[in-house]
């Protein structure tokens, strides 16, 4: 999956802010988002919405909270079966060892997502754990980066996934800001043949698993027998260009553009 994921690229140093104060307003955010997603089989656009709620709470002069939450909707231009909608809830504990404008901000979290599609075989459901460090550069740029693990399980795709990412924020003023972020991650999927077996032609929905290279699947015909491997392996990319404008302290607006790679190949 993706996931919202590119969400913790985003969050643009909330981690660092309400350290140097004891709480922040509670801010919302609406995002509008277009992209596209690429794999072995399909080359799809997307668009997607997302409404979020954020929450700091600085706890001393070193350590700070913050609680997100996003409900999220994604519609596929050509692939009406890959749409979802999803609930995202997380969670971060920041640290900062020495005060400084520049000084780095360590970030702890956990983030639980539930993603629902037209069919309920591939519902999702996923944890993830990861340690972000963000610092500001200087004034206007600023730098968030770190390591993710995520754990990832529906009736018919098991999934546990490494990555690595980073991304820069560049505030041109006060209420407007350009960020960018890649990913990569190692993904390992196991796939349970058993669910699939009764409905050979539910293969074709795999897709919205982004497993469709997995070795018996053939493109859109839906009517191979899934026989021919049962894990597999993937390396993601994920690339996300945006702007973000702000209204108030409390309300912004954002645009984004995502450009995702999926590169899958049959283990067994």
């Amino acid at each position: 999956m993706v996931k919202k994921r590119l969400r913790l690229l985003t969050l643009t140093l909330l981690a660092a802010a309400p350290i140097l104060c004891p709480a922040a307003p509670t801010t919302y955010t609406l995002q509008v988002g277009i992209g596209n997603e690429d794999n072995d089989t399909t080359n799809d656009s997307f668009q997607q919405l997302i409404g979020s709620v954020n929450y700091s709470k600085g706890l001393s002069r070193k350590t700070s909270i913050n609680l997100n939450a996003d409900l999220y909707t994604k519609q596929f231009s050509d692939s009406p079966a890959r749409d979802r909608n999803g609930l995202l809830l997380e969670a971060l504990y920041n640290f900062i060892p020495t005060p400084g404008f520049t000084r780095p901000v360590y970030s702890i979290g956990i983030r639980q997502e539930l993603e629902r599609f037209d069919n309920s075989a591939i519902d999702t459901d996923q944890t993830a754990l990861f340690f972000l460090d963000s610092f500001r550069i200087d004034e206007q740029l600023s730098f968030i980066g770190g390591i993710e693990y995520i754990d990832q399980s529906s009736d018919i795709i098991d999934r546990s996934i490494w990555g690595i990412f980073g991304g820069l924020d560049y505030w041109s003023s006060d209420k407007l800001l350009f960020y960018g972020s890649v990913k990569f991650q190692a993904e390992d999927n196991t796939i349970n043949l058993a669910a699939l077996s009764p409905r050979p032609a539910a293969r074709d929905e795999i897709a919205a698993s982004h497993l469709p290279g997995e070795p018996g699947f053939q493109g859109g015909s839906g009517g191979s027998s899934p026989t021919s491997g049962s894990d597999s392996d993937s390396d993601n990319r994920f690339i996300t260009l945006g702007v973000n404008y702000g209204f108030d302290e409390r309300q912004s607006i954002d645009f984004s553009y995502e450009n995702i790679r999926y590169e899958t190949t049959s283990t067994l």
